[in-house]
């Protein structure tokens, strides 16, 4: 990889500029959900830990709103069916082409549902009463795969006031401090320290321009997420994004960090993993809405069907159409084709009353809204984000409301009876879609949304980072641990490719808890 600017190291910072140098076990290199895991990790083991947080004490916030795990305890009560962890090992594997590390895949698959557990035990009772489990029980016609791809529910949600995932994220700090973890916040990691080849420490800069040295007589551990808002890096890092965005990558956003963990790692003599590098969001198209990644039909803006819509990645086919309108289209059998589907991210979350009642009431009220449409609510977001849906009487009519015209009208109403044939046959001869999800659009009223895949985006999260062992010790450029330094949760590579995965939906963050635990428990042990 030729030198960019992001990869350049700044100039050690001058002794005399030190302002003190405060001494711990570990040093933790963002308080993120990866890093606070280690930090209460590390000291219920019993060992001293200084975490450095880039955000200020009361802007303190945590990303995300579900976890993904394996057999835990409170999942097996609520009588989820137990699962052989190898399963989801290897479908991991598969869908990833086994570019990702499997030593890292296969200890979040058998450690996960512990974590979970653990990650609980200090919130109170209330608080466990008011989570969810997504897609428990599951959908009534889910036979545990579509089309080959394997699904499991094992994904808790944390919602309301009070008790969302942030509320309990702040709970664990809480809980981390009452060991005895040290949180310095409005404080940014900078230069890591490296006496010989081991890394010793790291200088810090806080919000008042003062220097800090944190010197790490086990460990360092770089924990400070992802590079999304970092353009340099994503240029240099994820081609597949700058191709498919072209002149809109300029306003391309990211929700995540700045990539610091990752150019620290970097400087220290670490390595970012190969190519392709994954990336949650910002890169597909043709689908979302309120029903989010459900197999409806879905047409480009000629009108023209484009690809199998029960893929876990139909929306990469979306993003690659013509640019302009993708609509997706279903009638009035929505409710129970539900039941077929995956629970995958970002399906509707049919297990969950409240919503699917609101959901459907909805619906209901869309129902002669006509060229304007009618706001109908997700189910699987925390925010439960509302998106235009229209409805009509007859498939022509939804036509011209969803945008198509003329030819393109033609296009649309072909494509729609092309697509009832292949249901009535049981055979999806034009793109394979597994017949249990090919149902006929024939009964009124017709139902559609728009999306579009020519608009500037965003995405949640990168899912690259640092090559790490099974250990999450950084590798140096030839694959040889680095001494002392160790990178977790986004900062590090090997647990995503290609894309995000949902084998389990909420397994980003059930990784990072998971990892993050680990990785502190691993370096709080070491002599």
């Amino acid at each position: 990889m030729t030198e960019k600017n992001w990869m350049t190291p700044p100039e050690p910072v001058p002794e005399s500029m030190i302002a003190k140098t405060i001494h711990a076990d570990i040093v933790i290199l963002g308080g993120g959900i990866a890093g606070v895991a280690a930090a209460r990790a590390a000291a219920e083991s019993g060992v001293s830990v200084s975490v450095l947080e880039k955000q200020r004490e009361d802007r303190y916030e945590f990303f995300g709103g579900e976890m993904g795990s394996i057999n835990s305890r409170f999942l097996l009560d609520a009588g989820v069916e137990q699962m052989d962890p190898m399963d989801y090992v290897n479908e991991f594997q598969r869908l990833t082409t086994n570019r990702t590390n499997p030593e890292l895949i296969r200890q979040f698959a058998f450690n996960s549902g512990e974590t979970f557990d653990w990650f609980l035990e200090f919130l109170p009772q209330s608080f466990k009463d008011t989570l969810h489990i997504f897609a428990h029980p599951l959908p009534r016609h889910f036979t545990g795969e579509i089309g080959g791809v394997r699904n499991w529910n094992g994904s808790v949600i944390f919602r309301g006031k009070g008790t969302s995932w942030n509320d309990a994220m702040m709970l664990m700090v809480k809980r981390a401090k009452q060991l005895g973890a040290n949180f310095y916040f409005a404080t940014t990691a900078e230069q890591i320290i490296k006496e010989w080849d081991r890394a010793t420490g790291v200088v810090a800069k806080d919000d008042e321009g003062n220097y800090i040295r944190f010197m790490a007589g086990k460990g360092v551990l770089i924990a400070c997420g992802d590079f999304s808002r970092n353009k340099e890096m994503l240029a240099d890092l994820m081609a597949e994004l700058v191709d498919i965005k072209g002149d809109a990558f300029n306003k391309f956003a990211g929700f995540g960090r700045d990539g610091d963990g990752q150019r620290m790692g970097i400087w220290a003599g670490g390595r970012m993993e190969p190519g392709p590098r994954a990336i949650m969001g910002g890169i597909g198209a043709g689908g979302a809405g309120p029903f989010g990644g459900t197999a409806f039909l879905r047409m480009n803006r000629y009108g023209r069907r484009f690809t199998n819509e029960a893929t876990w990645a139909a929306g990469y086919q979306g993003i690659r159409q013509p640019k302009g309108n993708i609509a997706v289209v279903w009638d009035s059998n929505w409710r129970e084709e539900l039941e077929y589907q995956a629970p995958d991210y970002g399906n509707v979350d049919t297990s969950h009353t409240e919503n699917m009642a609101r959901l459907e009431a909805d619906m209901k009220a869309v129902i002669g809204t006509g060229a304007d449409g009618g706001r109908v609510r997700d189910t699987y977001t925390t925010q439960s984000m509302p998106y235009t849906v229209y409805s009509a009487d007859t498939p022509g009519e939804l036509a011209d409301y969803l945008g198509y015209a003329e030819q393109t009208k033609k296009n649309f109403l072909a494509t729609v009876k092309r697509y009832n044939e292949l249901a009535d046959k049981g055979r999806d001869e034009d793109f394979g879609k597994d017949a249990r999800l090919m149902h006929a659009i024939v009964k009124p009223p017709f139902f559609g949304f728009v999306s579009r895949n020519d608009r500037p985006s965003f995405c949640q999260v990168t899912l690259s980072g640092l090559v790490i062992d099974e250990n999450q010790n950084v590798l140096d450029k030839n694959d040889d641990p680095i001494p002392g330094l160790y990178a977790t949760g986004n900062s590090s590579g090997g647990r995503y490719a290609l894309s995000y995965f949902t084998p389990i939906a909420g397994n980003s963050i059930g990784m990072a808890m998971t990892l993050g635990r680990l990785v502190g428990m691993h370096i709080a042990k070491l002599k």
